[in-house]
């Protein structure tokens, strides 16, 4: 039985420095996807996500 193709997605995450959220980005990085945070400082990316390559895209609102 032939295996099914790959997917490849690229991700934006919000909420990803939350609570849920780190879990939610090392599943999808560990599925091979491109995932990049949507975070309101680059120094709210979790330590523990660094490794991973993750990207942050900062916004600011208001």
């Amino acid at each position: 039985m032939a295996s099914p193709e790959r997917i490849v997605m690229r991700v934006m995450v919000t909420g990803g420095t939350g609570f849920v959220g780190p879990h939610t980005v090392q599943h999808l990085v560990n599925d091979g996807h491109e995932v990049h945070l949507l975070v309101r400082s680059s120094d709210r990316i979790a330590p523990a996500l660094e490794p991973l390559g993750v990207e942050g895209v900062t916004h600011t609102v208001g």
